[in-house]
């Protein structure tokens, strides 16, 4: 790689990296890792870019139009209008994709916002139309992408990112009958955490396992509901806390396995009469042959009284 030095004020390109620039190098890197940003979160199928028209192959707008909404947010009923410099790059598949691959495409977090309710389709699709009546640096593309599908009679929800609200409400203004009010709600959704969820979701790494049931507790859905996702050291406790835990439950039921295998091989019993027990516990033996007194078979039946072996001390 070659280097100007004489633009930094060095003799040569041996006096690089400095040691200042290598300092804050480690330091760039230690405060991405301790954010968040290298955790990897699954792995694209193929590449998709930023400027293909939404219908041609590998489109990011196709993708995000066709998959992410419909998978991760909405659902019937619903109109979302996106423009389109919320995204600034391609999704590539060269590697397992981590947060900051997701933050190059949509590093804004714009809010999802509901502008209006029951807007009528073919209102939307005239709106639409003036969005779009102008030209747009990001050709093939058009200013705005209608996601979802519009029928002229149907009455629909309508959404937008919250930057682009008021310039939605403007033109949708001319649109309506004369002195109609807006009162945009936010709702949870967020441009980037619509991303993050459908990649986690929906794109596992090859030989990983998919997403766990929502009732499973992890070290990230326990750190999420402290509200300390992004914090990689409390990440880090939750794991610790979580491997102790599993690791005492372990132990515990490693222990009842083998106190239920002992019963089971080894506490077979016998059932003696008070009698058999007497003979059992001193033995009788004829000192003149050596033969045993065979006072077992003596025994009638009806004195028979159970009596476990077990109880022997």
């Amino acid at each position: 790689q070659e280097y100007h030095p004489e633009t930094l004020g060095l003799t040569d390109n041996n006096e690089l990296p400095t040691e200042h620039g290598q300092e804050l190098t480690e330091m760039i890197a230690a405060t991405r890792d301790k954010m968040g940003l290298t955790k990897e979160i699954g792995c694209a199928p193929q590449s998709y870019y930023l400027k293909k028209a939404i219908d041609a192959p590998a489109s990011l707008w196709g993708l995000y139009r066709d998959e992410v909404i419909p998978k991760t947010t909405f659902f019937d009923g619903s109109v979302l209008l996106l423009q389109t410099e919320v995204f600034r790059y391609d999704l590539l598949s060269h590697a397992p994709l981590i947060r900051d691959d997701i933050l190059a495409v949509a590093p804004f977090n714009d809010t999802v916002v509901r502008v209006e309710q029951t807007v009528l389709g073919s209102t939307i699709l005239q709106l639409n139309a003036m969005l779009n009546d102008k030209a747009t640096y990001m050709y093939p593309l058009p200013n705005f992408v209608l996601i979802g599908t519009v029928e002229p009679e149907q009455d629909y929800d309508l959404y937008v990112h919250d930057f682009n609200v008021k310039q939605v409400v403007a033109e949708l203004q001319k649109l309506l009958p004369p002195g109609t009010n807006f009162d945009p709600v936010p709702t949870p959704y967020t441009s980037t955490k619509i991303w993050l969820s459908y990649v986690q979701q929906y794109w596992p790494c090859p030989g990983k396992s998919s997403i766990l049931p929502d009732w499973i507790p992890t070290p990230k859905s326990i750190a999420e509901k402290m509200g300390k996702e992004d914090d990689s050291t409390t990440t880090m406790t939750v794991s610790i806390v979580m491997g102790i835990i599993l690791g005492v439950i372990g132990l515990v039921l490693v222990r009842l396995v083998y106190l239920l295998l002992r019963y089971l091989c080894c506490s077979g019993y016998t059932t003696l009469t008070p009698e058999e027990l007497d003979v059992f516990t001193t033995t009788k033996v004829n000192n003149t042959n050596g033969e045993y007194d065979d006072t077992f078979d003596e025994l009638s039946a009806e004195e028979e009284e159970p009596y476990h072996i077990n109880q022997l001390t």
